[in-house]
């Protein structure tokens, strides 16, 4: 039971960082190159997906 609350807390996480990614990197993230950091901050979202969706299986 803990461990699918974890994973579907980890998957939202990471859906949050694929759809409001660039939201995500304007508020907490300062950097030049605002599109690179979108793009790893989604790529980092899917991976956090991905690993939240298999805790819950």
């Amino acid at each position: 039971m803990w461990l699918e609350l974890v994973g579907s807390i980890i998957a939202l996480v990471g859906v949050i960082f694929i759809f409001d990614g660039r939201r995500v990197v304007k508020k907490y993230l300062n950097f030049g190159e605002e599109n690179l950091a979108v793009q790893g901050i989604k790529i980092f979202g899917l991976l956090l997906a991905i690993v939240g969706f298999v805790m819950i299986i």
